[in-house]
């Protein structure tokens, strides 16, 4: 079916911070939406690029890096101007919203967290400092990440071994998920800094970026490629949570990804999007986001109801198959309510509840222990069907 012109149109509304763009097309108006993020620092240099995503890794004085799709690729150690889109500037097609407090420029910001602007040459520079997220290391070589891009700095002098406890502003030892600020040299396209590298925090939030080499359905993990140089291999592996639709990807998909790490350095996903070009990284469909998992104090309550059921069956006071699905069940529960499916958590739990209540009536489960579980699991189901709780 055709509509004439009168049926159709287009608006496009940009704003900053937090607040979209939106774009409507034709009668049903539906809306495409792309973020704005304030762009304070405009000038930085170059130090990396990827070709498989079309993406320029720039450094600004702070050393904080941008990962910008660009028009075009640029040499390591090219001074650019981020050219961004200036606040209220006469665009064709463009309605512009009111302009936040001492923002005058802005740049496109994608669903998977990456940018996307021309850049503009302007010099050279031989020196720049970097800031970001640590993925991996060697003796002598360190990759440091930022949402959508990764560099690796050669060190020839050496990284300090990881021992003991990182603290706030040392000079010792980074390790996974370390903020760290380094001051680098650039030579013939390669990052070299012999001077300490300074950390200066820790995330939980890790950024990997790169293509996707690896994918286990049964075991549910991701493993991305994102090497930049091959003096120093960055595959990085992390568990999908059971709620996200890891069959939407195949291997060989440029990607961004944000993984959670927990305490032994173990990741599993929190969101993993496309990143071939913006238009990728921008697309709803393209993205996939986990649900936010149980609170500390729920998954907390999980746990010590499977700490019980062990304590249970080791002693004995739960014994033949009955131990081995109430096990199988109760740790399914802890899983799902990690991972945000709460109504597959809630059905797990009930499982359980059914397990419990038919080994006390086979004496399979001691009628103690099985009272205790049973008012265990009936709060800890409360908390699961409270949206304020759980």
């Amino acid at each position: 079916m055709s509509h004439s012109r009168r049926n159709v149109r287009a608006v496009t509304t940009i704003v900053a911070a937090g607040i979209v763009l939106g774009v409507a097309h034709g009668a049903t108006a539906q809306t495409t939406t792309t973020r704005m993020q304030p762009l304070g620092v405009r000038q930085g240099v170059i130090v990396g690029y990827r070709a498989e995503s079309q993406t320029v890794i720039v450094a600004v004085a702070s050393g904080k890096m941008k990962a910008i799709h660009a028009l075009r690729s640029g040499r390591t150690g090219t001074r650019v101007r981020i050219r961004g889109i200036k606040w209220g500037a006469p665009i064709s097609g463009i309605k512009w919203g009111r302009a936040p407090s001492g923002i005058k420029w802005g740049i496109k910001w994608g669903l998977n967290g990456t940018l996307s602007s021309p850049l503009d040459r302007i010099g050279s520079s031989s020196t720049v400092r970097i800031r970001g997220v640590v993925l991996t290391r060697s003796r002598t070589a360190i990759a440091i990440a930022t949402t959508g891009g990764i560099v690796t700095i050669i060190t020839p002098m050496g990284l300090p071994a990881v021992t003991g406890s990182l603290r706030p502003h040392a000079t010792a030892a980074p390790r996974l998920g370390s903020i760290v600020t380094v001051p680098v040299r650039i030579r013939g396209g390669m990052l070299t800094s012999s001077a300490p590298v300074r950390v200066i925090g820790s995330v939980a939030t890790i950024p990997v970026s790169g293509a996707i080499t690896a994918i286990s359905t049964t075991r549910r993990t991701i493993t991305i490629d994102g090497t930049s140089d091959p003096v120093l291999p960055v595959e990085m592996t992390m568990a999908a949570p059971s709620t996200m639709n890891i069959a939407a990807l195949s291997v060989g998909d440029e990607v961004v990804a944000i993984a959670l790490r927990d305490a032994s350095g173990a990741l599993k996903a929190a969101s993993i999007g496309r990143n071939e070009t913006f238009a990728a990284a921008n697309d709803p469909a393209l993205q996939l986001v986990a649900p936010a998992g149980a609170r500390p104090e729920t998954v907390g309550l999980t746990t010590g109801l499977v700490n019980q059921v062990d304590a249970a069956v080791f002693v004995g006071q739960i014994s033949g198959a009955t131990a081995t699905s109430a096990t199988t069940q109760i740790r399914a529960v802890r899983t799902l309510a990690q991972d945000g499916d709460f109504p597959g958590a809630i059905s797990a739990l009930d499982a359980f509840i059914a397990t419990i209540d038919t080994g006390r009536a086979d004496r399979t489960v001691d009628p103690q222990t099985a009272n205790r579980l049973r008012r265990l699991a009936d709060d800890l189901k409360a908390r699961l069907q409270d949206p304020a709780l759980r």
